[in-house]
């Protein structure tokens, strides 16, 4: 049996709430609050069915299981060890990296961080039932940055800048450079 958090009611809460904002009840988006999302490469897609399992960065490479990695090494690189010991799931598809990293291309046409996922494959989890598992952390950023903050309560994940993580569309850099 999988253990809950303590504020489990009012996790489910904030995200019925979410949910029920007007202004993603009426988008493409309305769904999003339902999910969280992983996207990988299309062969360790693969895999996880296979397996039915999705494991973490260290599992895989402790394990010496081989995987198609679609992350950027000079990002990894500079990503703290402890955060590669999570499953990284997202609270949106279209994600900026993932913009950046899908689809087939040229050598030329990879960018400068060489991150490619050539054919990305979704999976979505219940958010109802992932946040609310006693074990299960999220972040207000990237964790491969310094500034990302572990959080794991309904308050914190009430206080997520929710209006600017399902946003669709430009941001202007010059205002918006802490993009979630």
């Amino acid at each position: 049996m999988v253990k809950r958090k303590l504020d489990t009611a009012q996790i489910l809460s904030c995200l019925q709430a979410l949910a029920d904002q007007s202004w993603l009840k009426r988008s493409e988006r309305r769904w999003w609050p339902r999910f969280v999302f992983h996207y990988t490469d299309v062969r360790n897609a693969a895999k996880i069915l296979q397996e039915g399992c999705l494991h973490c960065r260290n599992y895989l490479e402790e394990a010496h299981q081989p995987t198609v990695d679609s992350g950027s090494p000079r990002v990894l690189a500079g990503t703290a060890t402890s955060a590669k010991h999570y499953v990284r799931l997202y609270f949106r598809p279209k994600t900026p990296t993932q913009y950046h990293i899908e689809g087939i291309r040229t050598i030329d046409q990879i960018t400068p961080l060489h991150a490619h996922c050539p054919v990305p494959v979704f999976f979505l989890f219940d958010s109802n039932a992932i946040l609310t598992r006693a074990d299960c952390q999220f972040s207000d950023g990237n964790l491969a940055s310094p500034r990302a903050q572990r959080l794991s309560t309904a308050a914190e994940l009430e206080n997520l800048p929710w209006a600017r993580i399902y946003h669709t569309g430009p941001f202007d850099p010059h205002q918006d450079s802490d993009i979630t």
